[in-house]
């Protein structure tokens, strides 16, 4: 018995995730966008289909978003659902719209992946961001609560 992969049906199912509504087993992760268009992105790109699938304006506008969800002290955001606008942050209710570790990885990626310089990366506050981020046994945390505190989220 030998396995096929058919590359088309992939390409069609990725494209459907980046381009429109997502699947409805994946709703629940809205929050998690970045993390769903890694695995977009990177499907496309390993098959061969990002550049010939998606055009230039299209992949300009992905890493527009992606600059949308970074937070100005540093970090991105999961998903843009959390983001008030920078006018209306405040210290008093940052800890609403935080940046965490896997989403700014994911950022970061998905930003190479589409070819992007990082030139809007903000470089000096993620780089203070993250050791905040670090747990006493080394470990990270996922992101920080009021007065810059690291919360644990349990589930």
């Amino acid at each position: 018995m030998s396995s096929v992969l058919n590359t088309e049906r992939h390409v069609k199912y990725y494209l459907r995730c980046l381009k429109t509504f997502l699947p409805s087993a994946y709703l629940s992760n809205d929050s998690n966008r970045m993390l769903l268009a890694f695995l977009a992105l990177t499907g496309l790109d390993v098959l061969g289909a990002l550049q010939n699938k998606t055009t230039p304006e299209e992949r300009q506008s992905y890493i527009n978003w992606i600059y949308h969800c970074q937070v100005p002290t540093g970090g991105f955001r999961g998903f843009s659902g959390t983001d008030f606008g920078d006018e209306q942050r405040r210290s008093e209710n940052e800890a609403w719209d935080p940046a965490n570790v896997p989403a700014t990885f994911f950022a970061l990626v998905n930003l190479l992946i589409l070819g992007d310089d990082l030139s809007r990366v903000r470089r000096v506050e993620c780089l203070e961001w993250l050791p905040r981020m670090q747990r006493e046994n080394g470990g990270f945390g996922e992101v920080l609560g009021p007065g810059e505190k690291l919360r644990e989220i349990v589930i």
